[in-house]
């Protein structure tokens, strides 16, 4: 028996083969649960006839509405139109007003070639006594194609195209056919904190049987969701209140669409806070994750990539001595590091970080995943000692997010 929900098919030989990320299960999926849509299930196949006719049969099996993603383009190797068509006997049909249209927008644009034009062509024809849906954002039209009380939605696969033509011309025409009871989410991010550590201080779930609960951390990041049917949307209200009490250290969102980076330069600029930061085993990146942000200018005094003792030594000061007695991976050299880049930026904050990121330079005394991070602040200076796990990019992204925590618990409450 078919269910209430959507069915997603996504083509693309790229896919199989690992070269092309499908995003598109993730944003609709993401999409879809805030809207109380269930998704029934996801299948991705290569270009191929035969896989793709299989899928068909599956999905329609599960739902009838069935969204296909990817094929519509105009190479060879887009067959979602023939695929379609001659799963569902239904001849193609050119559609000449709207690619006439479309031709005469896009050479007041660019000049077009005959062959192009023809490539071009290609991707207008649909199958007959289908919907043309209008891509807005790219050349490749979508459909859907009606059959014995099924819904066949056809997409292009780029992300960006996929999903606008979701969001204005299928979504509403799903949500008007369909009787779901709304529900309600609760979507808490946190930092600085394990998942096994944030339910143990959260303590019991209450509703567990009426309410669905997810944990899912990142890299020093978590994301915590709890979701229910609208009628339980005071028990949500309670649990937000039980963690605004239990975890306000680590969380910075509560239902909210901003980054953390936008979350901590925003407290920056409000607490008119400026920052500097001395990196060496993270080559940067926490720079990078405060300058994505637009306006980042108005707290970010500047870092240094210290990487070479050097550099430590000539840009920022840091004595040769310690370098050789302690090592460029010590307690000591992140102290200083923070303190002086704070010092030489006149920055209200100072991050100083040094480690070992591996896979190679690890020893008995200072193995890979060692990393110290200083803080400087108001003329004193705590350093941080940690050894992560993983390899080289894990260890310098959990060392950059929770350098981030730091320097977000500094602004916060002014303290270290």
């Amino acid at each position: 028996m078919k269910k209430d929900g959507v069915f997603l098919i996504c083509i693309g030989s790229e896919l199989i083969k690992g070269e092309t990320l499908n995003t598109n299960f993730s944003c609709l999926g993401k999409l879809l649960f805030n809207l109380g849509i269930p998704i029934l299930g996801e299948i991705t196949v290569p270009d191929n006839l035969e896989a793709a006719k299989e899928a068909l049969d599956f999905a329609l099996q599960k739902s009838s509405w069935v969204i296909t993603s990817g094929g519509l383009g105009p190479t060879f190797d887009d067959q979602t139109r023939s695929i379609i068509s001659e799963y569902f006997n239904t001849p193609l049909e050119f559609k000449k007003n709207q690619f006439e249209i479309f031709i005469k927008n896009l050479k007041k644009k660019r000049k077009l070639s005959l062959i192009q034009t023809k490539n071009l062509k290609k991707q207008f024809y649909i199958p007959k006594s289908s919907k043309y849906l209008n891509n807005r954002l790219g050349s490749a039209p979508g459909f859907i194609l009606s059959s014995s009380g099924s819904r066949i939605v056809s997409l292009p696969g780029v992300p960006s195209e996929f999903l606008d033509m979701l969001e204005k011309s299928v979504l509403p025409l799903y949500q008007s056919n369909s009787f779901l009871e709304k529900k309600c989410e609760l979507t808490v991010k946190a930092i600085g904190i394990s998942e096994v550590d944030f339910l143990n201080q959260l303590g019991e779930l209450p509703y567990k049987n009426k309410v669905a609960y997810g944990i899912y951390p990142d890299l020093g990041h978590l994301r915590f969701v709890a979701s229910s049917k609208l009628k339980f949307n005071p028990v949500l209200r309670k649990l937000k209140s039980k963690i605004k009490k239990k975890l306000k250290d680590y969380v910075y969102s509560y239902d909210g669409d901003e980054t953390f980076s936008e979350i901590l330069v925003k407290k920056c600029i409000q607490k008119q806070k400026t920052i500097a930061l001395a990196e060496s085993c993270t080559g940067g990146m926490v720079s990078e994750y405060i300058t994505q942000v637009s306006g980042s200018s108005k707290c970010f005094k500047g870092g240094v990539v210290a990487y070479n003792n050097s550099v430590k030594e000539s840009v920022l000061n840091i004595s040769r001595t310690i370098l050789r007695t302690k090592g460029a991976v010590s307690k000591e050299v992140a102290s200083a590091l923070a303190t002086n880049v704070r010092k030489r930026f006149s920055a209200s904050v100072g991050i100083g970080i040094t480690g070992i990121a591996g896979p190679t330079g690890g020893s008995k005394t200072k193995p890979v995943g060692l990393v110290y991070i200083g803080v400087s602040y108001k003329e004193k200076t705590k350093v941080y000692k940690h050894l992560f796990n993983g390899d080289r990019d894990k260890v310098r992204n959990l060392a950059s997010n929770k350098a981030m925590f730091y320097l977000w618990k500094t602004i916060e409450t002014g303290m270290i």
